[in-house]
C-alpha cells in the first residue's frame, strides 16, 4: 500500500505540522494543520506574502476562525 504523501510545516512553537486541507475564501488561502507528535492538537493558518515571500501568519481573532472552520467542516464532513 502507497503512503500519502503531505507538506510538512514548521510553525513558531518548532513543532512539525502536516497540511491537511488547503482552502480559498474571500480570496485568503487558509492552511488546515495537525500536528505530526499529536493528531488531535490543530490549527489554522493563513498563507500570505510578505516581503515578496509566502509566510504563515495566524488568524485575526476568533470570529475568523470560527468562520472558517464552520467552512472546513462543511465541505469535509456533510
Amino acid at each position: 500500500m502507497k503512503e500519502k504523501e503531505y507538506n510538512v510545516v514548521t510553525l513558531e512553537d518548532g513543532l512539525e505540522y502536516a497540511e491537511v486541507k488547503k482552502i480559498r475564501y474571500n480570496g485568503i488561502i487558509y492552511l488546515f494543520l495537525s500536528s505530526l507528535e499529536n493528531n488531535d492538537n490543530f490549527c489554522v493558518r493563513k498563507l500570505v506574502n510578505k516581503n515578496g515571500k509566502q509566510v504563515l501568519i495566524g488568524l485575526d481573532d476568533e470570529a475568523e476562525f470560527d468562520e472558517i472552520l464552520s467552512i472546513f467542516v462543511s465541505k469535509n464532513f456533510n
